[in-house]
């Protein structure tokens, strides 16, 4: 996925326990953007992705398996063989 991919992919939401609108991304989990406002938080995202963007080309941040947060909950997992059939049965 290309840089701006991600950048149309950025969701934003209001915290009420951060009391501030929080811009993110599945695709890039370790840049988080806020703000008081929608258009602040995505211009805080899209500013400290700019800044981490060197690190991710230069392969230096360790890319961590697995589905993308849902939640705020990370699941990484392995499937047994015995599980994936009784899916794909199903």
């Amino acid at each position: 996925m290309n840089v701006e991919e991600i950048k149309k992919n950025l969701t934003i939401k209001w915290s009420d326990k951060d009391k501030c609108y929080l811009a993110e991304t599945q695709y890039c989990d370790r840049v988080i953007g806020i703000g008081s406002t929608e258009e602040e938080a995505e211009i805080s995202f899209i500013e400290q992705f700019d800044d981490f963007l060197p690190y991710i080309q230069a392969n230096k941040v360790i890319n961590k398996g697995g589905r993308p947060k849902k939640n705020n909950v990370r699941l990484c997992c392995n499937i047994s063989e015995t599980s994936k059939r009784f899916v794909d049965a199903n």
